[in-house]
Formats: C-alpha cells, structure tokens, sequence
C-alpha cells in the first residue's frame, strides 16, 4: 500500500468533554452530569454536562477538551524538515548583558541546544532534516556548507555549531533583509519538506535594502539575492526613520502573499522577541503578515526563557505531521447569551501536532482544552446543535481535505423559580368611634408558599429565598392621622401616604410538599388610627415587592369600614310619679352615651352617685321616693368620653306644690 493510500486510511477521534458549573445571582447551583455522543469517520465528540435542568439567571460553564485519538506507527511517512535559524547579531547583543553574558552569548547557547534536540529527531529519521543558519545586522549574511545553504544532511548540524560559536557583531538591525533571506532560501528549495524560519532579534529594525544605488530611497530590494545598497535610519534623518519599519512590512506581505497561494508548500514563520529592547507586538504583526500567527511568536528575557522558547519551537518542528486549520464553533439561541452579548462561541483551535512515542509505535498527540460561560437570561427549553443553532467543527486532516463535523443536538431547561403571592388582611376595630378616639387597624401578611421549579433536582435548589424590603402603601382619606410617635419602626406618612416598611421575608424547603414556605409565623402589624371628623372611611392599600429577578409585583388589599361620629349627651326623662299624701315617688330613666369613660349623677340631699367606663351605651332607672311635695326636686347627670369631652344636663324631676 503506498503511503498517500496509508494516509488516506487514517481515522482520527478527537473527544469533546463539556462540563458546566452554575451558579446563580443570589444562590449557588450544581447539577447532575449528563453526557451525549455522536461518531462519524474522524471523529467521536462527546459533551459532558453537568446538568441539563438549570436556573434562570445561572452562569453555565463549559469546558471542551478536544483529545487526539493514537496513530499506529505503520499508517503513517515521517515528512522532511527544512529550516532556517535567523538571528540578530547587531552590536546591542554584545552590549548588553543577561546575567554574567552578553546576549549573543546566550542566544547562541540556547540556538546550539535546539540544534542538539533537532539531532535526536533526526537519529530517529536520518536524513529527514536540513538546516540553514543567517545572521544579520544591518545586511543580512547566509552561510552556507559545502556550498550549500541547506545542510545536505543534519550531521553537518555540528558545521552551524561552530559557525554559531564564531559570529561577531555590527551596527544596524535590518530584520527584513534577514526575513527575505531566508525566504528565498526556503522558497527555492524543491523538496516537499515542512519549511520553518525562526528569526530572534533583540531589537527594532533600523536599516533597510534598496532595489538599486540610484538614490530613490523608497525603492525596496524584495528580489532573491544580495542587495547592493544598504542604507541606516540613523544616518539618514527623521524623514526616513519609518523606513526599516515599512521594508520589514513590505517582505512580510510578499512572503504572506506566497503562503496564501502555495499552502501546500507554506514557509512557516517564528519569531522570539528577545530582551526588553526588542517589540513583541511589531514581530506579531509581521509573523500575521508573512503567512504565520500570533501565538508563534514568543518572548524571553532570560537564559532559561530562551531555552524554553527554542524547546517549544522544537517541539513544533518535531511534530510528524498535523491536522490543521481547526475551528470549533458552538451557536447558542437567544436566551443563552456568552459574554458581550454574543450568540455564537467561535474557538479557533488552529492545529494539532503529532508525535512519535518513545516505544516508536504510536504518534499521540496532547489533548486541547478550552471554556466558556454562558447566562441563562430567559427561562425556556432550548435545543442546541440543531438546525436553527448549528454546532461544529472544521479542520483539514493529514492530506489537506477540508472537513466539517457537526454536533449532536442537545436541550438544556432553564426554570424561573416560582413567584410568592403575597398578600394583607387588614382588619379594623372597633368599626364605630367617635371623634379623636383611636380605632386599631391590623395589618396581616401572608407571604404565601413558591413551588419547587419543574424539572430541578431538589438537592440543586438553594436552601433559603428571599424576598427583599417589601413594604405597604396606603394613603389615608382626609380626617384620618396617625401619630407620628406611634408609627412603626421606619414607617412614615407623608401628605396621608402611609409607607410601612415589611423587613425581608425567608422561604425555607419543604422537602415534602415540593415547595418554599415562610420561615417564621405570618408577621401582623397593628397601628392606632385617629378620626378628626365624623363619617364612615374605607380605602385601599397595596404591598409591593421585587421578585428574585428584580421585577416588581404589586397587590391590592381593602381595610373594614369604620363610622366616627360625635360624643353624644347624656338623657334624663321622668317615667312614673306615684303622690302619697305630702310625699311622691319619683321613677327617672338614665341614658348613657356610648364611648363613656365615666359619669356621675348627683340629687340634692343625696350623695353623688359615680359610674365608670361599664356604664358607656347604658340605659337605667332609678326611683327617688319620699320626696316633699313642698319642694323642687332636680337631678344632674355629667358624663365624660373617653377623649376627654364632657356632656351635663339637668332636669327637674318634681315641681313644688305652692300652698300660699
């Protein structure tokens, strides 16, 4: 079987784990995993959720590992490697120091290490790997071995080493002279290898290369070769600083134009922003440019942070071979809403390196992890990865063909939890006063009970609610005050509105009925209401609350009608009259008005009689007997309301007999 056939015959399975950790505005939340899988011929793509049944207004974490499946080591042909160290050796890298050495002294330790690492994958492969090396200052220099700027076998590694070992330094950083070397060098080369250029450079450029000497400074040298004439920014004013900038742009774009039309035959670009003088985001700009990307472009300020940036390039290079150009994209409905108010989760995975185990029988490849938090804004059901929020990813495989996998669908339940009808009672007593004599109006609150929402496991469900500062409105009819001394604690009354704050009311679990209940007893308010005037008053009141979502609900109550009228006056009537010669009985009838507080009846020769708060609304006789028909007989009731108002009367209850 030939290798492309052997390649075509690859199967990769990469796993898509997904868990979510929610948590709500006001409780925490955690839900049970649940799991769904779908195969085809590349993949097998399995999410892990941890629950399905969430709360509105819950924060849903999802996590994606993407795990390569192993390749058998028979199925699959080591690719050739070409690649080109570039390095700065302009005269600040002997300047200055890192540490005890200058830092050519450290890139070229860090450049042999690589080269050492890239040896060993060569002994697994012989001859599979050719290497170049250019430094440059203000003009780039290509070596070459044995006439050859490749190395016709990475033996000859040991040929760089030493070149390594004996570069010098001059003035000028002409970064794009340098890239557009190497460029060439790669370009040229017929091989079907992987190309790679790793360029380091302690600096920002400041020389450039012109096409001729005939003084048109603007006129860039982009052809393969020497260029002839090499000017320096520093020698040639402020007009033309920018200059070594643009000409590095310009050979960026010419090698990203390149890339673009030959991706089979792509120069893969690194750079290494080395040292605090050098300018990490002009290298990513450019690495972007020529074909490359952000994330092949590192930084190291350090000896061991440059070894640890050629090791991963290292690492890179060594891959045997890539899926490549992967995009993972999640589409989420409205109601589910990522961060920015985005519906759709873009991920670009880019590629996946292989490599070969240490038993030589297996290329791995590790596993990619990534994550995103979605709010649930609106309760409902909501079905992802179907057609109208499709869910997927595309990559090219091993052979370059374009790929699209889908997702299989899956639903996720968002419940709103319940809303409490809380409702007043309002009662009035007495429900007839007189003027200035308070009634008790009493305030019951019924907090009412919430359902567990459907479909939440009740161990997931917080363990309190509650409803925040609810309070009562009314506003009082006219003729009617209440102290302000006998409100309740923060209420108030302002142009007759009585405001009543509630204080917060806790729901707690019933396990057993499925729903909240308030925590303590029904809390009841009384408060003394004062009438001015008489008349009947009824009027209405409402408690408003906010929900556990910040809407507001607002429900009606009517108090009891109460009448309030004026202190009545006492009455005194004569009923019976019984003469016995000289001498009569006399029978009177006492009325009482309601709302006494005391009375006292006095007769002449009698004591007073006095009567307390019973006797309020009473009616009752009294016979005076053996009364003198010689004389006037009068009686005087005065009784006093329990507001302080005083009513007398007199009456004569027997006229005198005149005998002259």
């Amino acid at each position: 079987m030939s290798g492309s056939k052997k390649s075509k015959a690859l199967v990769m399975v990469l796993v898509f784990t997904m868990f979510l950790s929610i948590m709500a505005s006001s409780f925490a939340y955690a839900g049970t995993p649940v799991s769904t899988t779908i195969s085809d011929a590349n993949f097998t793509i399995t999410r892990k959720i941890s629950s399905t049944n969430v709360l509105l207004n819950s924060e849903v974490t999802i996590t994606y590992t993407v795990t390569p499946a192993d390749i058998n080591v028979e199925i699959v042909t080591p690719k050739k490697k070409e690649f080109i160290l570039v390095l700065d050796t302009s005269d600040s890298m002997d300047k200055n120091k890192i540490g005890t050495k200058s830092r050519r002294e450290v890139a070229i330790e860090a450049a042999k290490n690589f080269l050492t690492k890239m040896e060993t994958l060569n002994a697994t492969y012989p001859d599979t790997i050719k290497a170049g090396l250019i430094d440059f200052n203000k003009q780039a220099n290509v070596r070459t071995y044995d006439g050859k700027v490749l190395t016709s076998n990475f033996s000859d590694a040991n040929g760089i080493k030493k070149t390594l070992s004996n570069i010098g330094t001059s003035n000028g950083t002409n970064i794009g002279d340098a890239l557009r070397r190497a460029y060439y060098v790669l370009k040229n080369s017929t091989s079907d290898a992987e190309k790679y250029i790793i360029l380091l450079s302690d600096g920002e450029p400041s020389s450039w290369t012109l096409k001729d000497s005939n003084g048109n400074k603007d006129h860039y040298f982009k052809d393969d070769g020497t260029g002839t004439t090499v000017l320096n920014s520093w020698e040639q004013g402020s007009k033309y600083s920018s200059r070594p900038k643009d000409y590095f742009i310009e050979i960026a774009k010419m090698m990203g134009n390149y890339n673009a039309s030959n991706p089979t035959k792509k120069i893969e670009p690194f750079m290494i922003a080395y040292s605090e003088g050098s300018n990490r985001i002009l290298l990513e700009d450019r690495n972007v440019e020529a074909g490359g990307s952000k994330s092949n472009v590192y930084s190291a300020n350090s000896s061991q942070e440059l070894i640890d940036v050629f090791a991963n390039i290292g690492d890179v290079i060594a891959k045997d071979f890539a899926i490549k150009d992967i995009v993972f994209k999640e589409s989420f409905p409205v109601g589910l809403t990522l961060p920015g108010g985005l519906q759709n989760f873009v991920h670009n995975i880019d590629t996946i390196h292989y490599t070969l185990n240490a038993a030589k029988t297996k290329y791995t490849a590790a596993p990619i992890t990534f994550s995103i938090t979605v709010k649930c804004d609106t309760a409902g059901n909501y079905i992802l990865s179907n057609g109208a929020n499709p869910s997927g990813i595309t990559y090219k495989d091993i052979n370059g063909n374009n790929v699209n996998t889908g997702l299989s669908s899956y639903s996720i339940n968002v419940a709103a939890l319940g809303i409490p009808d809380i409702t007043v009672s309002k009662t009035v007593d007495p429900v007839n006063t007189i003027i200035d004599s308070p009634v008790t109006s009493t305030y019951t609150i019924n907090p009412g009970v919430i359902p567990f929402p459907a479909g939440i496991p009740e161990e997931d469900l917080p363990a309190i609610l509650t409803i925040e500062n609810p309070k009562i409105v009314e506003t009082l009819p006219d003729g009617l005050v209440i102290p302000e001394d006998l409100l309740p604690p923060g209420a108030t009354i302002v142009d007759n509105v009585l405001t009543i704050p509630l204080g917060d009311i806790v729901y707690v679990k019933d396990e057993v009925n499925n729903i909240y209940v308030p925590q303590n007893p029904a809390p009841v308010i009384e408060l003394p209401i004062i009438p001015e005037e008489e008349g009947d008053f009824s009027w209405t009141g409402e408690i408003i609350y906010n929900d556990f979502y910040g809407n507001t609900h607002v429900n009606e109550f009517e108090s009891e009608t109460f009448g309030s009228s004026t202190y009545g006056t006492p009455t005194v009537t004569v009923t019976n009259v019984v003469k016995r010669g000289d001498v009569v009985d006399v029978t009177v009838k006492y009325t009482i008005p309601t709302f006494t507080a005391a009375a006292t009846i006095t007769k002449e020769g009698k004591d007073p009689t006095t009567l307390g708060p019973e006797s309020s609304g009473s009616t009752f006789t009294e016979t005076y007997t053996n009364l003198s028909i010689y004389k006037d007989h009068k009686v005087t009731i005065t009784s006093t309301s329990v507001t302080s108002v005083s009513r007398s009367i007199d009456l004569l209850i027997y006229d005198a007999i005149n005998v002259n």
